[in-house]
């Protein structure tokens, strides 16, 4: 009985201890730390063409934009990569049917992709000599066609013409604010629906009818929040509704303690969902889930995007029509150190991006003629034995191993050889002789 008594003591400190540690570090764990890590998470998600996937790139590119407003940059040869696939995917699109009558792009999609545009400074009016503003209007006079059949979508068109500055026709906004007045949302994804109905309305011009729509929508969303909000997606699309309506400035945590079965208080729902979506790695359990959630802790709301328009577009270039050098090439620093510890630097090297280790080094040994190299063929692709007439030697147990140089002269050997390592834009690669 002792011995057992003991065992289950033991146990039970254990069990403590994670306790302990899991809440330690669950409260170190900041808005503002979740915000960095999750915009990590989400640029790490990018596939080998700089973006994310058919049709998700315009949302992936305005949650950018929105968290960190100087990310794009024209000069900046990463953030323009995955503007090019954006701009590529829409492209794609309109050479198969001009008019988008597709019914993956129709409407919702193709709003959510003008707000991408806007969000890196571009026209909408204008996209290639395309008017998407004007096929948009045209999608929306069809509504409900293909998958553009709900009211979901529809306010992704509503919220596109808005951070568009355009003029939103009264037939449009009619089909809006009826849906709030009456409640007419989905049974399934009432409250998300209902959400995204709101922000749309705050875009429409202020009105009776319009302050009564908005009004009976918020209290469609608040009520039973506790119960009916049941995860990050519904928490963080139903905060952006309250931020953009000012109910009991939401974004506060000095809201009344009485208030908070009324409305519900931020830094609540923050802890209650938003933060413990995120990963141990900071990121997310999908991509959906980062559009979704990092606008909210960042304090910002879909409408923020006619925002960034105003206070970014005009410090930067604009977008050009033929993409420059830049956005298609990777640009590496190359170091060679010897067993005398002499190093050899070679900078400015480019490659086409996603060009692989060894192809930087066939391009540095045909322009450079002080670099020169050579190696074996093995199962795992090339193994370099030789750098600048220099063989490593087996006798004496030598290799050149290959390390990444960080700003502050700190290595990180790759795991991975030439013929597979794709270097990223401005890194520092270095071949240094070592022993075994």
């Amino acid at each position: 009985m002792n011995r057992a008594m003991k065992s289950f003591q033991t146990v039970l400190v254990f069990l403590q201890i994670i306790l302990f540690t899991f809440s330690t570090c669950t409260q170190k764990v900041t808005r503002q730390s979740a915000v960095k890590q999750g915009q990590k998470w989400l640029l790490n998600q990018r596939n080998k063409d700089w973006g994310w996937g058919l049709r998700a790139n315009a949302e992936a590119i305005f949650t950018l934009q929105l968290v960190n407003e100087s990310w794009y940059n024209p000069k900046d040869s990463d953030s323009v990569a995955s503007v090019k696939q954006m701009n590529i995917d829409l492209l794609a699109a309109l050479s198969r049917k001009k008019n988008l009558d597709l019914p993956r792009w129709y409407g919702g999609k193709l709003g959510q992709y003008i707000n991408g545009l806007i969000a890196t400074c571009q026209k909408p009016r204008d996209f290639y000599g395309h008017d998407l503003v004007n096929l948009l209007k045209k999608h929306m006079k069809q509504y409900p066609r293909f998958y553009f059949n709900h009211m979901f979508a529809y306010s992704w068109a509503i919220i596109a013409l808005c951070n568009a500055n355009e003029a939103i026709p009264s037939h449009f906004q009619r089909k809006l604010i009826n849906t709030g007045l009456h409640q007419k949302f989905s049974s399934q994804f009432g409250k998300d629906e209902a959400s995204m109905v709101m922000i749309a309305l705050n875009c429409l011009k202020k009105g009776h009818k319009q302050h009564k729509a908005i009004s009976r929508t918020k209290a469609y969303i608040i009520k039973d929040w506790q119960t009916t909000w049941k995860n990050e997606f519904t928490a963080s699309l139903a905060l952006q509704a309250l931020y953009v309506t000012n109910a009991s400035d939401v974004f506060s945590s000095s809201v009344s303690p009485s208030l908070h079965n009324e409305v519900p208080r931020y830094d609540q729902v923050l802890r209650t969902f938003l933060l413990r979506a995120l990963k141990p790695n900071g990121g997310f359990s999908n991509i959906l889930a980062a559009f979704h959630v990092l606008p909210v802790l960042a304090k910002k709301s879909y409408l923020d995007i006619r925002k960034i328009k105003k206070k970014m577009c005009h410090k930067l270039a604009p977008v050009p029509d033929k993409w420059p050098n830049v956005t298609t090439r990777t640009t590496i620093t190359l170091t060679i150190q010897d067993k005398t510890n002499q190093k050899n630097s070679y900078t400015e090297l480019q490659a086409p991006i996603n060009s692989t280790l060894l192809k930087f080094l066939k391009i540095t040994q045909k322009l450079n003629t002080n670099f020169s190299f050579d190696g074996e063929t093995s199962s795992f692709g090339i193994f370099v034995t030789t750098i600048n007439g220099y063989k490593a030697s087996t006798a004496d147990r030598e290799f050149w191993q290959i390390v990444k140089v960080d700003s502050d002269g700190n290595v990180t050997p790759l795991q991975k050889g030439v013929s597979s390592y794709i270097p990223r834009e401005g890194e520092h690669i270095m071949f240094r002789l070592q022993t075994y």
